[in-house]
């Protein structure tokens, strides 16, 4: 939570290899952060691999994190 008080740095919690993927397409994330608990190594590499790999697509995602941004 409080990576996402820094100026244009938007952070997601991700717990599976799709959501990794997508929140770097849709919310232009910059971060991510895994449950220890919930996400197993396997899991937590294919996870930043999805990430990593992941592009985003900004067109009618840019309001969404033009909004994100002007809550920091």
């Amino acid at each position: 939570m409080v990576a996402t008080k820094i100026k244009g740095m938007i952070a997601a919690e991700v717990s599976d290899e799709r959501s990794g993927y997508m929140t770097r397409g849709h919310n232009n994330s910059r971060m991510i952060t895994m449950g220890s608990e919930i996400v197993g190594d396997t899991l937590a590499k294919n996870v930043v691999k999805g990430f990593v790999e992941g592009k985003y697509d900004g067109g009618r995602h840019q309001i969404r994190v033009d909004m994100l941004n002007k809550m920091c």
